[in-house]
């Protein structure tokens, strides 16, 4: 009889990970034996200048190393460090990117070719060199857990410096002038080396006694060990962003005179001076004239009316029974069929949806004046930048206004210059006004920025009524009247305004109101209630401590990330977007999938406890500012207008706030949630307004809180591998998914708060929706991933993309496409699944006005910037233009 030996968990685990590694060497010894496979796309000056052997060594100790991979590598490979060679010198420089090694070298030959001051682009700039000169290869591919670049930038960063120290990269022995850890090595603190440096570099191999060569030993021995230490930083050189010149886009014309051509014309740009720092073509950044939605929406107006004080009012007059439009779960109007619209030109208005904005009549002088003061503003902030007068820059501006007034005399005959707006048709304004006394004209969830819907003013009434528990109908907790009257609660709200250090003077301050939109992908419709206002009093500490909790946020994640790095245990499901969720499935991980599970929370900002909010959240941002083991880190953290970051000690800045200060405005903001309807106020005592700016912010780290302490309690209880069973678990605000864990639904209870009501949203056995995305998978256990659309489950056509015909310039129409086809790219696991919602786009905007050339050349794009999204389809351009366009 064989006896079978029962092994423990630990010596299990062992032999696993001695088999794993036998195995990952066996992979790495034939990775790095084989040549990268070299794919080559069309229009990519990286393909060309690729270095495919694996073997290389420095320039200064002849070390001779290999790349690390367990793939082929090209152009569009992403997560790696690489290295920058000169064809006439060597190897020079290390650089490290998360996205495509192609864009990443863009954006290098960009500098080069517009004279960047990184050593890099002075060594290629030289008068012998040119960005022929340079060939690249990739040193390291980087690999993480999650396959998540932005988990791994720590460790991709830490092998770059490795690759600087060993490769000896670093100035003045190569053109990495500035190290993340370091500093700048071309500060003044540093030029000693390089004339240290270029004294020797003849005279060190002439004479193996002469001081010199001993000197060179140094140096070597200096930047292979001794290099690595902190040197003084340079922070004399100013981060530089392209420029931009704002242009009030009034009307059609503008477009049409295509200032941005003008701009990049060659003989403007020789007349920028020799002697400018910055020469680059300005990008446009345009103003836009008002669209529509003003003069369609009524909710507020209607709510501006009410006055619960007179009863006389109400009920309101219903007309809903006899209506073909009446939607009989709640047996009145809500519609988004815009056949309740009788007139044809205000129904054909507003099938364009509330972005639309009418084309406006012009005058050729009026456009050169708009765009020439536009300039000329332009002109002035680039000579006070470049410290000239404003008379150096008029070449540059004649030069312009003569290529403006060359093209109006060519458009002049035809391009029309007359529109009538619709507004002015007695007939459109009969019907908008019939239909605004009848109804309530409001967006509907999950197209609000899409969309007119027009819901019966009753119901409307009666809902944002039983909202609050009004007239004795069973409302819910969240809401409670208040004795105070609004200008006495703004009062308040200004005094503890300025004790946190806010300006209030001449401040006109108002208290939201409540209103609601229709959720119109429910079946049957619900209700979705906001309160907002511009003018909202708490509004500043709002922002304010939407920027603290952001900072605290980011903080939380790099944590968890490290965490999850070195132990294995996820317990940080935050997710930014449906694209991270996207690059989490591109992990081995899920090479097999045995479980899908979705979850939401049901009203979840109105059912959060206050007193859990602010115990929860003080304890977070108390973490925020001392050391794990209760020593205070830091004393202040400081808001400024672009970047917030903690201090230790002191700060100069005006906006720094001590932990207490965050904490108090924290209370302050969650103790003081009214809403106005109806001439009277209410305090939510319940749960976050879903209006204001932190309101996400709260609730996502609130929802951390509880999370991350579930898997730490596991963790300490002994059960790492139950733990570990949560690590693929994802959430988006009230979204919850679950990978690989059938069980998840049985822990809810434990993880969550009892007030909180998460409901499963599962689709099927193997299938769930996901925000955009639709996951599934096979009898295989392999995932397939495919663009869902909430809106598709309307009952209506919706216009989510611009038209053609509004006052918008045209490229950034056309941009819709592509970035669309991006998107549509990265969610379809299955090229049927791209082309069929590719297909759906193209037709809609042909419809809408674009023209199908530009369309197509779109697409080509597509195919030539990001051939890494499509090229796992294997189907050919022209094909995919037939599909999609023909």
């Amino acid at each position: 009889m064989v006896r079978m030996k029962v092994l423990s968990r630990q010596q299990e685990t062992m032999m696993i990970v001695m088999v794993r590694t036998r195995m990952v060497k066996m992979v790495k010894m034939k990775a790095l034996s084989r040549q990268h496979k070299t794919i080559v796309m069309k229009n990519c000056k990286t393909c060309n200048i690729p270095i495919t052997d694996t073997s290389f060594s420095s320039n200064l100790t002849k070390q001779t190393f290999n790349t690390h991979s367990f793939e082929n590598l090209n152009c569009m490979t992403s997560n790696v460090v690489y290295g920058i060679e000169c064809s006439l010198c060597g190897l020079i420089y290390v650089g490290e990117t998360k996205g495509q090694l192609r864009k990443r070298m863009s954006g290098h030959r960009s500098k080069i070719n517009n004279k960047g001051s990184q050593l890099l682009y002075r060594h290629f700039d030289q008068a012998d060199h040119s960005v022929l000169s340079m060939r690249v290869r990739i040193l390291e591919k980087i690999y993480h857990p999650t396959n998540n670049p932005n988990l791994s930038t720590p460790l991709r960063r830490n092998r770059e410096e490795f690759w600087i120290k060993n490769l000896n990269t670093a100035a003045p022995y190569g053109c990495n002038d500035n190290i993340s850890t370091i500093g700048n090595l071309t500060s003044p603190g540093c030029q000693s080396l390089h004339e240290i440096y270029d004294y020797t570099k003849d005279l060190a191999y002439t004479d193996t006694r002469s001081p010199e060569y001993r000197l060179q030993g140094v140096i070597l021995d200096i930047s292979t060990f001794r290099l690595f230490q902190a040197v003084r930083s340079d922070k004399s050189e100013e981060k530089t962003n392209r420029p931009f010149i704002k242009v009030r886009f009034a009307n059609k014309g503008i477009d049409n005179l295509n200032l941005g051509q003008i701009l990049n014309h060659k003989t403007v740009t020789e007349k920028i001076p020799p002697n400018f720092k910055r020469k680059e073509t300005p990008g446009i950044s345009y103003s836009y004239t008002p669209t529509v939605a003003s003069k369609i929406y009524n909710y507020k107006r209607f709510l501006q009316c009410i006055d619960l004080s007179n009863p006389s009012l109400h009920p309101l007059p219903c007309e809903c029974s006899s209506s073909d439009f009446n939607y009989s779960p709640c047996g009145h109007v809500i519609t988004g069929d815009l056949s309740i619209v009788k007139n044809d030109k205000l129904r054909e208005l507003l099938k364009k949806g509330p972005k639309y904005r009418e084309s406006m009549s012009f005058t050729w002088n009026q456009n050169v004046k708009i765009i020439m003061d536009s300039c000329e503003e332009y002109a002035r902030r680039w000579a006070k930048k470049e410290d000239v007068q404003l008379d150096t820059l008029s070449e540059w501006i004649k030069l312009i206004i003569g290529l403006l007034l060359s093209r109006i005399n060519r458009l002049k005959s035809t391009v029309n210059t007359r529109f009538v707006s619709i507004f002015k048709d007695p007939d459109v304004i009969t019907e908008l006004t019939y239909l605004q006394e009848h109804y309530v004209t409001t967006p509907a969830d999950k197209a609000s920025n899409n969309y007119t819907f027009y819901t019966c003013k009753k119901y409307y009434f009666d809902s944002l009524v039983k909202e609050l528990g009004l007239n004795s109908t069973p409302g819910n907790p969240t809401y409670t009247p208040t004795n105070l009257s609004a200008s006495e609660i703004i009062d308040n709200h200004k005094s503890a305004l300025a004790s946190f250090g806010f300006d209030t003077t001449n401040l006109d301050l108002d208290l939201p109101y409540l209103n609601c939109i229709p959720k119109m992908h429910k079946n049957p419709y619900k209700q979705r209630f906001i309160a907002g206002s511009s003018k909202c009093s708490t509004k500043s500490v709002s922002i304010l401590l939407t920027k603290v909790l952001s900072e605290i946020k980011s903080g939380l994640q790099k944590y968890c990330s490290t965490v999850y790095s070195r132990s294995g245990i996820n317990q940080m499901w935050i997710l930014k977007y449906s694209k991270e969720l996207l690059e989490h499935l591109k992990s081995t991980h899920f090479s097999r999938v045995h479980s899908i599970k979705a979850f939401d929370f049901s009203r979840l900002y109105t059912t959060i406890p206050h007193s859990k909010l602010k115990e929860r959240l003080a304890k977070i941002i108390s973490n925020a500012f001392t050391s794990k083991n209760g020593i205070r880190r830091y004393k202040f953290i400081v808001i400024n207008y672009d970047k917030t970051y903690f201090v230790k000690e002191k700060s100069d800045s005006e906006n720094k706030y001590t932990e207490t200060d965050i904490i108090q405005m924290l209370n302050f903001l969650i103790d003081n949630i009214f809403v106005v309807f109806g001439g009277k106020v209410f305090q939510q005592i319940v749960g976050i307004p879903m209006g204001t700016n932190c309101a996400p912010l709260l609730a996502d780290i609130f929802l951390y809180s509880y999370e991350a302490e579930f898997i730490q309690s596991l963790v300490s209880e002994g059960k790492r591998y139950l733990a570990s069973d949560f690590n693929f678990t994802y959430r988006y605000i009230d979204d919850v998914l679950s990978i690989n864990n059938p069980k998840f639904a049985d822990y809810l209870s434990s993880i969550y708060p009892s007030e909180l009501e998460v409901k499963e949203t599962t689709e099927t056995n193997n299938s769930a929706s996901y925000l955009d995305i639709m996951l599934s998978y096979d009898t295989d256990g392999h995932m397939n991933t495919s663009l869902y659309d909430k809106r598709d489950d309307f009952n209506f056509s919706i216009t989510n993309f611009p038209f053609l015909s509004s006052n918008i310039p045209s490229s950034p129409a056309y941009g819709v496409f592509i970035s669309q086809l991006i998107r549509y790219a990265r969610a379809s696991t299955k090229y049927t699944d791209f082309a069929l919602r590719a297909r759906r786009l193209s037709d809609k905007l042909l419809n809408q006005g674009y023209v199908c050339d530009r369309l197509t050349s779109s697409l080509r794009k597509l195919y030539g910037r990001y051939g890494e999204l499509v090229i796992h389809y294997d189907v050919p351009l022209s094909r995919m233009v037939d599909d999609i366009l023909s």
